[in-house]
């Protein structure tokens, strides 16, 4: 038996059983501890800097926390951010999907669809407790809008409203920022937050916000 400290069992099971190298080192970890937890089959490395616990059932979240800790300026949007933050796309597709900054050079697991984006900013995501950085609401509902049709895209949309995920505000803002002809999804998201149904939060505003946005 080769048990590990209690402090990092916590980490370990807080974290969907993923940790970086750095911070098994906080936690009293030597290197000779990591070599040692190994070869024992303990834990098991699974990037560089990074480790899973032997025996922790693969999981979207885990995958997730291991991408964020190896790619910390990416995150994951779209579908699977929707998941994450408990609303529901109307999609039986489960892969999961990462945007990454222009030109970043990624491997990732099989099952992980990378979206590269010119326009990545800190604030298009917040860093959950258990280390997955998971896009907001406005930015995942973008995201989205190249992976869902129409109406799912609009189903979706009032789902993270009712569920206070994002505002209509936000949204349009969104839609001001990203919307730009040829951009994939633009379209389709600007005409879900035009053609909602009236007196809706989006009512005021909307129609001319996105217009901008798409000639810009």
């Amino acid at each position: 038996m080769h048990p590990i400290p209690s402090a990092v069992n916590h980490w370990f099971t807080a974290h969907h059983g993923v940790a970086s190298a750095a911070e098994l080192h906080r936690l009293g970890l030597s290197p000779w501890d990591l070599r040692n937890l190994c070869k024992h089959n303990v834990i098991e490395a699974t990037a560089k800097g990074v480790y899973r616990l032997a025996g922790m059932p693969p999981s979207p979240e885990a995958t997730a926390v291991a991408l964020s800790t190896v790619y910390p300026a990416t995150f994951v949007s779209s579908l699977t951010a929707a998941r994450f933050r408990g609303a529901r796309p109307r999609s039986s597709d489960m892969r999961i999907r990462l945007v990454a900054p222009h030109g970043l050079h990624l491997v990732v697991p099989p099952g992980v669809i990378v979206q590269q984006c010119r326009d990545v900013r800190p604030d298009d995501a917040d860093l959950f407790a258990d280390g997955r950085r998971v896009a907001t609401g406005e930015r995942l509902a973008f995201d989205a809008a190249s992976a869902l049709p129409e109406s799912a895209l609009f189903a979706l949309v009032e789902d993270l409203l009712y569920r206070r995920i994002t505002t209509a505000d936000q949204l349009v803002a969104t839609a001001r920022r990203l919307c730009r002809r040829g951009r994939p999804g633009s379209t389709r998201f600007a005409s879900v937050l035009i053609n909602r149904l009236p007196g809706g939060p989006m009512e005021s505003g909307a129609e001319v916000a996105v217009g901008r946005a798409l000639v810009a």
